[in-house]
């Protein structure tokens, strides 16, 4: 059958070969994608950990003399965080800290129970995380252990 100019559009196979280039693209791009986002999670939660030692350091130079919050919602409260909440940590996906005044950064005993590792003392806070070999199989032991 010979084609006119009132026939527009594309054929059946014509489709066909489009969503099959389609298919092959996803399944060579979907591995990359899944192999990142844990990494991304890691990455998120140093720059968490960065925003909540940041509010720390600003409720300590607000007050005349060197004093750290009881704990980091009232940071929550002066609204040092956006959306006034303690940051999410990102692998465990818990914003919870846990207080600790025996913490310090020779001694570090985290619970592996996600969330923050407060000392309200020094003012220090850590992730609560101390092996990550579950989650990003390629590592072990605590990726925040230098921060």
């Amino acid at each position: 059958m010979l084609r006119t100019k009132d026939d527009t559009g594309f054929t059946l196979i014509e489709l066909l070969i489009v969503m099959a280039l389609l298919g092959v693209l996803v399944a060579v791009m979907l591995p990359k994608y899944q192999d990142l986002t844990p990494e991304a999670k890691i990455v998120a939660s140093q720059q968490n950990l960065q925003s909540i030692q940041s509010a720390i350091l600003i409720y300590a130079a607000k007050n005349l003399d060197p004093v750290f919050p009881d704990s980091l919602g009232s940071l929550a409260t002066m609204g040092l965080f956006a959306r006034k909440r303690v940051p999410t940590e990102k692998i465990s996906g818990t914003a919870a800290v846990l207080l600790d005044a025996q913490a310090d950064d020779n001694n570090v005993t985290c619970t592996n129970a996600g969330g923050w590792l407060y000392n309200p003392t020094t003012g220090s806070v850590w992730v609560n995380i101390n092996d990550i070999s579950g989650f990003l199989p390629t590592q072990t032991g605590n990726p925040f252990a230098e921060w």
